[in-house]
């Protein structure tokens, strides 16, 4: 607000009076984004169920519990692991194109 209406307010409002129109100035004030924001979550509170939200809460808990694991693996064991995750990945793309039904071994 410009010095102008801070003088003019000051005359004629009381300091409660006073901070609810500057917070009404800021509100009005927002940014596109910022109501595209508030405008979003009002539409997650219509689309996320009580049970979508207990779900994400789950899956939340699972992966934290999950990344405390593997921070807690020394790091010869994350290399280790990161490895064998590697070569799965690769091997699981040659069991899509057909190897011949061997049940995912890489023997003939």
């Amino acid at each position: 607000m410009g010095k102008f209406s801070n003088a003019f307010m000051s005359l004629f409002l009381d300091e409660k009076a006073r901070k609810s129109a500057t917070q009404r100035a800021k509100e009005r004030k927002m940014t596109a984004r910022e109501r595209e924001m508030q405008s979003l979550r009002e539409k997650i509170g219509d689309v996320m169920t009580p049970e979508r939200q207990e779900l994400i809460q789950h899956a939340m808990k699972v992966r934290t519990a999950k990344a405390k694991i593997l921070d807690d693996l020394s790091d010869e064991h994350k290399q280790k692991l990161y490895a064998l995750a590697i070569k799965n990945l690769l091997r699981e793309g040659r069991d899509d194109e057909g190897t011949g039904g061997n049940g995912g071994s890489n023997t003939p």
